[in-house]
């Protein structure tokens, strides 16, 4: 057998993702860990699949044991993503409801599959599907549709986190690498569903059988070498470190502090509070006030006084404070320094001015 085609297949792959698993887990350390432990665990999940796939060889391919490896290859995208979007801002991402999004589609369509309902109806006149029997075809075609849905959804996620904020990144230092990995990573990924949903929906012909599973496997491979083909990857990865304010602002609590003060002395009602001042009334300096803030919010400083500025106007529109003011007296009552920034702030939380509000809450 040859070298070349040893690697496409399942215990090539598996050899491969070993040594870059071992490779990364020897360099990780507490400075890395915050983004490294996202793609080791990308890793395992592919490890797993491809001792799942092996497993299907053996003992005969099942629709559970098809929908198993469907849902831990949905897991390990989103573990890349996690690195990706970790590795960027310079500390740990955490599992938001944007990433639960694609994974709760999923189990809702292998609930909805269980009682024998169906999204799709549709029954594909393939009889194998990489190298899989395929039982039950609109078992499958629904999973197959579930899968698309979440690579989309997570693939598009990574594209606009690198395209938004990889130049503006503390942490990722060489950038044009970094970007040229993820871009590609993307684009392969995104090409091999695009080619495997087309092939599965039959918008392709039978003369793709014969060079199907070997371009779905070598785009498997080559996302996998894109790391080891460029040693810059390989070695940059574990250089990217965490940004040291950030581990400091969790450990010392100061973000509590920071809320406990603007709350009960309600500094948010003087409208020429600054970050310096309150840097004063806390003894926290000004940078570790703004990155409390934005580890605790994911806002800056502006924005996190104006919601409570916002709350309170809601607070005396709930009150009919129109009935007998202007709305520009509204947000100097709450703190606002002008009209024009009291509008903004309000319809960023809302998308409608504090008029239409108050005739919201009157029509309610």
């Amino acid at each position: 057998m040859k070298s070349a085609e040893f690697f496409l297949l399942p215990s090539g792959v598996l050899l491969i993702i070993l040594a870059l698993f071992t490779f990364l887990r020897s360099k990780r350390n507490k400075t890395n860990q915050f983004h490294l432990d996202y793609i080791l665990v990308h890793f395992i999940i592919l490890i797993l699949m491809v001792l799942l796939y092996l497993s299907i060889g053996v003992f005969g391919n099942t629709p559970a044991a098809f929908s198993l490896a469907v849902f831990l290859h949905i897991l390990s995208i989103v573990a890349f993503a996690l690195h990706v979007e970790s590795a960027i801002k310079g500390h740990k991402a955490k599992l938001t409801y944007l990433y639960a999004i694609p994974i709760l589609a999923y189990i809702l369509v292998s609930i909805l599959n269980e009682f024998d309902l169906y999204l799709l109806n549709y029954a594909t006149d393939k009889t194998f599907f990489l190298n899989l029997r395929i039982e039950d075809t609109l078992y499958f075609s629904d999973k197959k549709l579930a899968k698309d849905f979440a690579f989309g959804f997570v693939l598009a996620r990574i594209i606009f986190i690198s395209f938004k904020s990889i130049d503006k990144s503390p942490t990722v230092k060489k950038k044009s690498l970094y970007k040229a990995w993820i871009y590609t990573y993307c684009l392969i990924t995104g090409f091999m569903h695009l080619f495997t949903t087309l092939y599965y929906f039959n918008f392709i012909g039978d003369s793709f059988d014969s060079i199907f599973m070997v371009m779905t496997q070598l785009a498997t491979v080559l996302n996998l070498l894109i790391i080891l083909a460029n040693p810059g990857i390989l070695y940059y990865l574990p250089r990217i470190k965490e940004i040291a304010i950030f581990t400091k602002v969790k450990k010392e609590n100061y973000f509590e502090m920071i809320n406990s003060l603007v709350e009960k002395e309600m500094l948010y009602l003087d409208p020429r509070l600054t970050i310096s001042e309150l840097a004063l009334k806390t003894g926290i300096s000004v940078k570790n006030i703004r990155a409390s803030i934005l580890v605790a919010t994911g806002t800056n400083f502006n924005d996190y006084i104006n919601q409570f500025r916002v709350q309170k106007a809601e607070s005396l529109l709930k009150a009919n404070y129109l009935d007998k003011h202007t709305t520009v007296a509204l947000g100097e009552k709450s703190g606002f320094n002008s009209h024009q920034s009291f509008f903004r702030a309000f319809k960023k939380v809302h998308q409608i001015t504090p008029a239409l509000f108050a005739q919201k809450i009157g029509r309610n």
